[in-house]
């Protein structure tokens, strides 16, 4: 294995926990905010269910710039060590929760602590050069995306749902493992696959202590006539590097092709976790709300089988479309063709008779699992944009800034997708309480012109300068010496 794919597959484990640590919640949060006393039936969980899911990214909202910053001034790895920490103690917190208030707290430790993805972006752009970089973010994307979908899903057959409010028959693992008791005042229904998300970051850690290198190059960058990377002293918009000759150049970070990429990026992590807290939602919602009445067994599956399609595309499609199309078509095409399917999608799977399951499953999974796969690739694209406005001596604080700006509409996503959706579905007198457009479609229609827009808010704006070039020089030298100590022959 050459130096350079070890720390390729370390930081897709990274950013596979990260992501599952992110969501595993996602399939059992409705029950469990009846469970905590929250609201009365699992059709009232989106109002407070969003909460819960948003304080992870108001935490990373609050943290983003820093974690950039220390990732500049004290390198990549530490930030990685200190989050995996992170996670391995929230997740067991967290399922350990008795109320309302223990989870929100602890969601919100787990984001504040969490500076996983600015440093990995930024190691990625470090051990990629080029056309290559469609590859490496395609791999994180693909690791991200998949954490998105396993988490939910492995979390949805472990947790210990009843299956009265389920409303279907579940295989109920926790007690089969005896880690869960209903008939018991001491039963902790979702405490299982905590244990799992928070083992799961410490086998994360288990590998990046001795497999992933530091690629914080500081000795190349003072060989430059930069000033010390541990001398800086604030993590303002720019640094100001020192040439040999004593004059000073700025590295500005806020140029517009920058501002025009972030800008996609937080319209797509809005549209994006808007929708992937409402689908759960949907599934175990009522018939006559228009949901299909599943039980977190079944929505796991969905999810799960989902993340293998997923999975595959990413590793397999987009690195072949990246080398035949440029890096912005893909992004425009993607997010278009996403929010198409997003529309599309319930009216399908609603019309199709309960009782065929076959043709029931297939136009669930197909169409869900596409419409993923095509956010994911709108992902992957933005990523290498984003990475492209940024000098290497300020990657480390753009990312932080990216991700701290990103974070406020992560935040708004899951709140408002939930409480919107639960609000579309009330009931008065057994029927509900809207009518079109604003009953329970109104959350798919909302997401396929969040995504139509940003087609074409990127076909209008988005740089084409910034496509990556075909590039067949090597990472530099004094990275090598550093990576060769983690080759494997």
């Amino acid at each position: 294995m050459s130096y350079e794919k070890l720390p390729m597959a370390v930081l897709f484990w990274v950013t596979f926990v990260n992501a599952y640590g992110m969501t595993f919640l996602f399939s059992f949060i409705g029950f469990m905010v009846v469970d905590l006393g929250g609201v009365k039936t699992k059709n009232e969980a989106g109002y407070l269910a969003g909460y819960i899911s948003s304080a992870f990214f108001v935490g990373g909202a609050v943290s983003a710039i820093f974690w950039g910053w220390a990732a500049d001034r004290y390198g990549r790895k530490p930030v990685v060590i200190v989050s995996l920490l992170s996670i391995v103690i929230n997740s067991v917190l967290f399922g350990m929760a008795k109320d309302i208030y223990a989870a929100l707290i602890t969601r919100f430790l787990a984001g504040l602590l969490n500076g996983i993805v600015p440093a990995s972006k930024v190691m990625i752009a470090e051990l990629t050069t080029g056309k290559d970089q469609s590859i490496g973010m395609s791999m994180l994307s693909a690791a991200w995306s998949l954490g998105l979908i396993l988490g939910p899903a492995i979390s949805g057959w472990t947790a210990s749902i009843d299956a009265e409010m389920g409303n279907v028959q579940e295989i109920n693992v926790p007690k089969m493992l005896h880690l869960s008791d209903k008939d018991s005042n001491n039963s902790n229904p979702y405490l299982l696959p905590s244990i799992i998300t928070s083992v799961l970051g410490f086998s994360a850690l288990l590998v990046v202590l001795p497999c992933l290198p530091e690629t914080l190059n500081r000795h190349q960058i003072r060989e430059q006539g930069y000033a010390s990377v541990s001398s800086i002293d604030d993590f303002g918009p720019e640094l100001e590097p020192v040439s040999k000759k004593g004059r000073q150049k700025k590295s500005k970070i806020f140029s517009r092709d920058y501002v025009i990429c972030l800008s996609a990026y937080c319209i797509l992590s809005y549209a994006q976790l808007f929708m992937d807290d409402v689908i759960p939602l949907w599934t175990v919602a009522d018939r006559s709300r228009g949901g299909l009445n599943f039980g977190s067994t079944n929505t796991g599956t969905v999810l799960a089988l989902g993340g293998a399609w997923l999975l595959l595309a990413s590793l397999l499609v987009y690195p072949t479309l990246a080398n035949h199309f440029s890096i912005t078509s893909l992004f425009i095409c993607s997010s278009f063709l996403a929010g198409i399917i997003a529309l599309i999608e319930p009216i399908i799977v609603n019309n199709i008779d309960p009782a065929n399951t076959i043709k029931l499953w297939s136009a669930l999974v197909g169409l869900n699992g596409t419409r993923v796969t095509l956010v994911s690739f709108t992902f992957n694209s933005v990523f290498v944009l984003l990475n492209n406005t940024m000098s290497d001596e300020t990657r480390g604080r753009a990312n932080g800034i990216t991700m701290s700006v990103a974070s406020f509409f992560k935040v708004l996503g899951p709140g408002s997708g939930t409480a919107l959706y639960a609000w579309s579905i009330e009931e008065e007198d057994g029927k509900l309480s809207h009518n079109e457009p604003f009953d329970w479609y109104l959350t798919f229609v909302i997401n396929c012109i969040l995504m139509v827009f940003l087609s074409l808010f990127a076909y209008l704006y988005l740089p084409r300068s910034l496509n990556p070039k075909p590039d067949v020089e090597s990472k530099p030298e004094s990275l090598k010496p550093e990576l060769e100590l983690y080759t494997v022959t």
